[in-house]
């Protein structure tokens, strides 16, 4: 992709800092002279664009030009924005592990401290959470958003045992995780696959599992969460928003 060339460009003469804060004014000469319509609009960014792009030549994802948001995000926004518009107050705590960029900017703005974003691996982002082990009070966020985790953790149920025990009782966390069509397979506890097998296994060389859709409710269920599943239809007006059908999230409350 084009923009993605630049970016790499780019990396190699300024640090990486930076460029994330030159980013939105980069993307929206990059729509301004590419993507000028009002065919679609992205419900993160609030642009109009002629079209969504796929991020990778053989991917079935709808990538935002103007802000980077996949599918997933934006039908994660549309939802916060229609049914869970408390998030926004910028007195509630957000855990969110390895957010999409434009998202992150939106919450840090308005949440500051109270937004934790947070990577383990990566020193770009503020905290460096093990999701297995938590460094946070309990009963601590109002809100946990974990997009795209929970199949690169060898130890899933310790994972999710702590989201709940960092979660107010009045909280909620929105899950997510690529599904399989069939029951989950996974790597077990004492093997380490190589990066071909995970991939060809899991779809991904990081990825440690391929989880089944009855699986990880029961998953979630067992770590103490009571569990709603809002899944994407096919409609025009998520089709002018980019957003592809049969997108599940997952929203766990704690049951107790």
């Amino acid at each position: 992709m084009f923009y993605r060339s630049i970016k790499k460009i780019l990396l190699g003469f300024i640090p990486k800092t930076l460029l994330y804060k030159l980013e939105p004014f980069l993307r929206k000469l990059y729509v301004f002279f590419f993507f000028r319509g009002d065919a679609f609009f992205c419900p993160i960014c609030a642009s109009t664009l002629s079209l969504f792009i796929p991020p990778k030549k053989t991917s079935n994802d709808l990538l935002c030009p103007a802000c980077g948001s996949l599918s997933r995000i934006r039908h994660l926004y549309d939802i916060l924005q229609k049914d869970y518009k408390d998030i926004f107050n910028p007195e509630k705590k957000i855990l969110h592990f390895t957010p999409q960029r434009e998202l992150m900017r939106q919450f840090k703005k308005t949440h500051k401290a109270h937004y934790y974003d947070t990577d383990l691996f990566d020193s770009f982002y503020t905290h460096s959470y093990d999701i297995q082990s938590i460094d946070a009070p309990d009963k601590h966020f109002d809100y946990i958003i974990c997009y795209h985790v929970l199949e690169h953790v060898k130890k899933d149920l310790d994972a999710l045992k702590e989201l709940k025990r960092v979660l107010k009782p009045s909280g909620i966390c929105f899950l997510q995780v690529p599904l399989s069509k069939g029951n989950t397979i996974e790597e077990p506890l004492d093997e380490n696959y190589s990066e071909e097998k995970r991939k060809h296994l899991y779809g991904q060389e990081d990825h440690v599992r391929w989880y089944g859709f009855e699986d990880f409710k029961d998953r979630i269920e067992k770590s103490g969460f009571c569990l709603e599943v809002v899944r994407s239809k096919q409609s025009i007006a998520y089709k002018k928003l980019g957003i592809l059908a049969n997108d599940c999230i997952f929203i766990a409350r704690p049951n107790t």
